[in-house]
């Protein structure tokens, strides 16, 4: 049988352990959403990038045509 200083003793242990595991989730939550934010950052720039180089292509291919036939 448990004496009453054992089970509050065992009651904080189980409520250690519970906000432990509470505060660990978070963490990894938020560094979940850190790294979803860093892809979806570097997904940006790729296209964005990508976007960029084709703007520029066709600037020179509309500015090249401009000038050939003027």
């Amino acid at each position: 049988m448990l004496h009453s200083s054992q089970r509050d003793n065992l009651s904080r242990t189980k409520i250690s352990r519970k906000a432990h595991f509470s505060r660990v989730t978070e963490v990894v939550e938020c560094r979940q959403m850190c790294w979803n934010l860093h892809r979806m950052q570097h997904i940006c720039s790729r296209y964005a990038t990508k976007i960029l180089i084709c703007i520029g292509h066709f600037s020179v291919e509309i500015l090249g045509n401009v000038l050939f036939f003027v």
